[in-house]
């Protein structure tokens, strides 16, 4: 089971860079950031509710191995929680907010960024540990 949950979150790990440091400044850089935001905002729900399903199916996968999910489940419930705040506290404020209160919108944004460097920080240990 080790190695099922070290493909997906190290798998997860990459997305995450790849969306966070290729796909979204790119975007942001190729067309209006109006479009691009519009765009991402229809990514995000699906790339944050894959992330909670992989990291949750993990720890179930994990369960039968608990000197190993001792040693994680910081780091899993981390993640988990991140993704949870993601889906149904920091998405839907930014939608509000980027209509109705810029600067809020962009203290969000900044604080979501945050969130998102702590996750990915958090799958890199959970990789390097499970190898």
């Amino acid at each position: 089971m080790n190695n099922i949950v070290l493909f997906m979150i190290s798998a997860w790990l990459g997305v995450s860079l790849f969306f966070s440091f290729d796909v979204a400044p790119i975007l942001f850089d190729t067309i209006s950031p109006f479009l691009a935001g519009e765009v991402v905002s229809k990514i995000f729900p699906i790339y944050f509710g894959t992330g909670l399903f992989i990291f949750i199916f993990s720890i179930l996968l994990l369960l039968k191995e608990k000197n190993t999910l001792n040693k994680l489940l910081l780091f899993f419930i981390l993640n988990i929680i991140i993704f949870l705040a993601f889906i149904f506290y920091i998405l839907p404020e930014a939608q509000i907010l980027k209509h109705t209160n810029y600067n809020s919108f962009l203290r969000l944004h900044a604080f979501s960024m945050i969130l998102n460097i702590v996750q990915i920080i958090s799958s890199f240990i959970i990789t390097v540990k499970l190898l």
